[in-house]
């Protein structure tokens, strides 16, 4: 996953007009886990296995919106619940840093948790093991601007794709 994401900032580096916007930024899972760690050794609350440990999701977060948006290509794998804890740290956290780093009335816009939900209408991984190649997919599309193609990413294609 790592990997994937190191790629797309490479691109970026070199080509940042294939992107939407040229402000935005791609965090890795250390950063997330680091963060979420943190979060829960802070808070005190108990970190027992939430929906990220083994099923990868793409988030993207709209600072204006205060909301993050959730593409999750099993959404039987986890309940609404445990996507809300574990979205929860950054859900916090991130206004938080925010409203820190601002200054003036820019201040109030950040003193609430942001909002998430999980997108619908993406593309279902029905075998096991392949969420990442999903992740990774609308994580890429959506940062170029593309439209997402749910019929050229399914289970059908997957081995094609990952090669």
């Amino acid at each position: 996953m790592n990997a994937g994401i190191n790629l797309l900032r490479s691109r970026y580096t070199k080509h940042p007009e294939w992107f939407r916007s040229d402000r935005f930024c791609m965090l890795d899972a250390v950063f997330t886990q680091m963060w979420t760690a943190k979060y829960f050794r802070v808070s005190g609350l108990s970190c027992q296995s939430t929906a990220q440990n083994d099923h990868w999701v793409a988030c993207w977060i709209s600072i204006p919106r205060r909301r993050i948006m959730i593409w999750d290509s099993d959404l039987a794998y986890a309940t609404d619940a445990e996507i809300a804890k574990a979205v929860k740290p950054i859900a916090h956290m991130l206004p938080y840093m925010l409203r820190m780093l601002s200054t003036g009335v820019e201040r109030e816009l950040y003193t609430v948790d942001f909002t998430h939900e999980r997108e619908s209408g993406v593309p279902q991984n029905k075998q096991s093991g392949d969420c990442g190649v999903y992740c990774l997919k609308n994580i890429e599309c959506h940062a170029l601007g593309m439209p997402f193609p749910p019929h050229e990413l399914c289970d059908k294609k997957i081995k094609t794709i990952k090669s």
